[in-house]
């Protein structure tokens, strides 16, 4: 995220992202009757490694009641649901976060922690936390997924599809 716009980016894969700001042309919104609703910005990424963008004045804060839903519906069943789209999306600089802060938490022990980063492949290593927290009840699991939230919201947002709340 740029903590000076607050864009948040869905990094697919290591890139550069460039951007800046450009002046409305007020001359034509108001030809149409428009304002404009926030900056405008021209994003440039020529790896491809961006696909998706969040402008924080388009995201409404989510409820009170929507946030303990979330944190209340990690049951047995949901996680299994969960579980293949977060090995497959998770990429492997969040992967990294969440295991920092997993650690700080005291969710997973440090023997646990090294065992999440010792396979090659981002894919085991993101099956292994999984599992690790999962075993670890439904309180360890809910720090998973607001971890992840607040790490990586776009990954989050695309577990959460098609999961009953």
């Amino acid at each position: 995220m740029c903590s000076l716009t607050g864009l948040k980016f869905n990094i697919t894969h290591d890139g550069e992202v460039k951007y800046r700001t450009l002046v409305w042309d007020q001359t034509l919104l108001e030809s149409m009757n428009l304002q404009a609703g926030g900056p405008l910005f021209i994003i440039e990424s020529p790896q491809g490694s961006v696909n998706q963008l969040q402008l924080p004045h388009c995201q409404p804060e989510p409820r009170i009641e929507e946030q303990e839903r979330q944190q209340s519906f990690f049951s047995a069943q949901n996680l299994r649901e969960i579980r293949p789209k977060f090995i497959e999306n998770v990429s492997d600089p969040t992967l990294k976060k969440l295991l920092l802060k997993l650690r700080q938490c005291e969710v997973i022990t440090s023997n646990e922690e090294e065992k999440v980063r010792a396979p090659e492949l981002k894919s085991e290593r993101a099956r292994i936390l999984f599992d690790t927290v999962k075993n670890k009840g439904e309180k360890a699991s809910s720090i998973l997924m607001k971890s992840l939230q607040e790490e990586d919201e776009f990954c989050f947002d695309n577990l959460m599809l098609g999961i009953d709340q």
